[in-house]
């Protein structure tokens, strides 16, 4: 739940599970309200980082859906998407 008129902030741990270095090379929202920032681009094998997730509820009510692409470097998963649900209150 966010109350509206609040901008919440959530952090998401991305880990790299392959072999090889993964970049994050492009980070898109499908909303202006939602901001996604890596706080690295490229990681090692193994390792892991975060993903700071910002929602701006002001022009929202009730349920609010949006997702998060992440394009890497990975050709098995050239986009790895992530939902962001939340519910408006007034």
């Amino acid at each position: 739940r966010v109350p509206q008129l609040l901008r919440s902030a959530q952090e998401v741990t991305l880990t790299n599970s392959g072999d090889a270095p993964l970049e994050i090379m492009d980070v898109g929202t499908t909303c202006e309200c939602t901001v996604a920032l890596p706080e690295t681009e490229r990681l090692a094998p193994g390792e892991s980082t975060r993903l700071l997730v910002t929602f701006d509820s002001r022009d929202y009510v009730g349920p609010v859906e949006r997702k998060i692409g992440l394009r890497t470097n990975d050709p098995s998963r050239e986009v790895f998407v992530i939902d962001v649900v939340a519910e408006v209150t007034t």
